[in-house]
């Protein structure tokens, strides 16, 4: 589903009966949908770790030192939510993502021990990749947006509205995880290699 599928099927969960033929049109719905796009997809991007929406880079580090941390590493752009940090020997590392000064400019930064780390993160460039469960919580949560601005503040609806939302989110993360297989180490291996 498009940009323009999403805010039509947005457009019809707030009530209203016109839809839209491309984002970029006059109407005042295009111009709405324009303004609440983005931000809503961010938001939804942000609120789980999609794994359709999993990136994993080798991020550089920056020459720039923080106190309590050996490490700093840059942030990709399009990098919303970073959800591990690891290397061959650790493979789920302490971290925190804090402003950092570099040449007298704040940039956002991942602090870690981890020498040599790997990133794990959900990216804001995966959009097009969006499954259709993710694409109809996406449509939730524009509608919430688009029933106040056209509706002329229909508080009631938004609940309404925010209600399936919560419900797509569930059902999307649900289906999310359910794409993936992670082996977990029994409990006590660690015991048990160390002893033979």
């Amino acid at each position: 589903m498009g940009e323009t599928d999403i805010c039509n099927r947005a457009l019809v969960l707030a009530g209203c009966s016109r839809g839209i033929t491309s984002m970029g049109e006059g109407s005042t719905e295009a111009a709405i949908c324009r303004r609440v796009y983005l931000p809503a997809l961010r938001s939804l991007l942000s609120e789980y770790p999609w794994r359709w929406a999993t990136r994993i880079v080798a991020p550089a580090e920056m020459e720039v030192s923080v106190p309590g941390w050996r490490r700093l590493y840059d942030l990709p752009e399009d990098c919303l939510v970073v959800t591990r940090i690891f290397n061959e020997a650790e493979a789920n590392a302490p971290f925190t993502v804090l402003m950092a000064e570099d040449l007298g400019n704040y940039v956002k930064a991942v602090a870690t021990d981890l020498y040599q780390a790997s990133m794990e993160y959900v990216s804001s460039a995966a959009s097009a990749d969006m499954p259709e469960l993710f694409a109809e919580a996406l449509a939730y949560r524009i509608a919430m947006e688009v029933c106040v601005a056209l509706k002329g503040g229909d508080i009631n609806m938004r609940e309404h509205l925010a209600k399936f939302y919560n419900e797509a989110v569930r059902r999307a993360a649900w289906n999310d995880a359910n794409e993936c297989v992670v082996t977990c180490d029994e409990w006590g291996d660690e015991y048990l290699r160390a002893r033979s």
